[in-house]
């Protein structure tokens, strides 16, 4: 990739809120909007696919696994919904599946996944590991 030198963008997509993340996975973006909405973002169509708000959360960050749709808050927990959970008629329904995953006694900031294990970090100054089959 050769980048240039003129400042000028390809492409500008508006959204109705701050964008606070953004992740690329094939042809999706996945987003974290205003510290309370995920986003599927169709890159092909240009079209949101899924917005889930969520009024019991403020989102600190967010990762996408294979099957799971990950974000961490201020409450210090980890959350994962299955990517097969979200459908076009949860747009208006926050109210889906998710594992809570409890361990950390700050704000989740930041976390990845490696093979089996997804990691997080927190302002309570520690990394966690978990273990996505047994979700400990």
């Amino acid at each position: 990739m050769k980048l240039t030198q003129t400042g000028k963008s390809t492409h500008i997509i508006k959204f109705e809120h701050e964008i606070n993340q953004m992740l690329k996975v094939d042809n999706k973006l996945y987003m974290l909007l205003n510290s309370r909405e995920l986003i599927i973002f169709d890159w092909k169509t240009q079209k949101v696919e899924v917005r889930v708000e969520f009024t019991d959360h403020t989102i600190t960050c967010i990762h996408v696994t294979n099957d799971h749709f990950l974000f961490g808050d201020t409450f210090s927990f980890v959350y994962g919904i299955k990517l097969t959970e979200f459908t076009k008629e949860d747009v208006k329904n926050p109210d889906l599946k998710k594992v809570r995953m409890i361990g950390h006694e700050g704000w989740v900031l930041s976390m990845f996944h490696h093979e089996k294990f997804i990691y997080t970090c927190s302002d309570d100054k520690s990394i966690r590991v978990w273990d996505i089959q047994t979700r400990s």
